[in-house]
């Protein structure tokens, strides 16, 4: 029998919406092992998920807003690269093709900048253990800014200021810091085009609820992922009563991997 690459994802929240459970059972209906996160139970699991504590990988932590939550899942994601084999998955990348078994595995959302979409590098990698000193950092310093930057930084430091993750720019514990990452171990080459992680952009996420769209349009020819666009939740909840449209592609997929809408609709409750 052929190895089953184990993939897996965090969730805050404790129930799902269909859109989750698509996303999941996309990964398993695609020959994957799916791991979902969390600190504690979440209703609407799919069966052929595994629920594995969230705790063993990194402590809860209060999270007041989704800045907080951001910062926290871009904390975990590589906390458990270090501990776990496991290839990270964001809970809006629906699998649309088996992922390659490449030790190194992520993709670009422009030229040069990661997207933390998919996510596989090795455990010992350097470059993530510095990318973790920088997380647990009191106070972190961008190392991307140059070592001009970085001296001004230490300056301040030792003049008495202080500052958090939460105090730096958007995408700094994410995209930023992956990017670096990847240029540090000197893989940011071996990433994957946008076109086959994320083919559709934020500025046309309509297509994903309009009716009667092509589906090439949003699954082209080598696509491995889509990535289910973020106002996805809100718009479903607010404009179609907190279901797909019929003839929609939320409403394709759904069928596709047998999730009932209906049983888990998009609802404030599902965060």
């Amino acid at each position: 029998m052929a190895h089953r690459m184990r993939v897996a994802s965090l969730w805050l929240g404790d129930r799902l919406s269909f859109i989750e459970q698509v996303v999941l059972q996309s990964w398993v209906d695609h020959g994957h092992d799916v791991q979902l996160y969390a600190y504690g139970d979440v209703a609407g699991v799919p069966g052929a998920v595994d629920l594995v504590s969230a705790a063993d990988i990194l402590p809860p932590r209060d999270l007041p807003d989704a800045h907080d939550a951001a910062i926290f899942t871009d904390i975990f994601r590589l906390t458990l690269l270090a501990q776990a084999d496991v290839t990270w998955f964001d809970m809006r990348a629906l699998c649309v093709a088996p992922l390659p078994a490449d030790d190194v595995l992520f993709g670009l959302s422009a030229p040069d900048v990661v997207s933390p979409l998919v996510l596989r590098v090795p455990g010992d990698l350097s470059a993530l253990a510095e990318a973790l000193e920088f997380l647990n950092a009191d106070p972190p310093i961008m190392p991307w800014r140059g070592p001009r930057f970085v001296r001004r930084m230490e300056e301040q430091i030792a003049a008495g200021e202080t500052w958090t993750l939460k105090d730096l720019r958007e995408g700094a514990t994410g995209t930023m810091l992956l990017t670096h990452m990847m240029i540090s171990a000197n893989l940011l080459q071996r990433g994957l085009p946008t076109e086959r992680i994320a083919p559709v952009s934020e500025a046309a996420s309509g297509l994903f609820w309009t009716t009667l769209v092509p589906l090439d349009r949003i699954e082209p020819k080598g696509t491995l992922t889509v990535a289910l666009p973020d106002a996805a939740r809100s718009v479903i909840e607010t404009t179609f009563c907190g279901l797909p449209p019929k003839t929609s592609y939320l409403d394709a997929i759904c069928r596709r991997h047998g999730i009932n809408p209906v049983a888990a609709p998009v609802t404030a409750l599902a965060a």
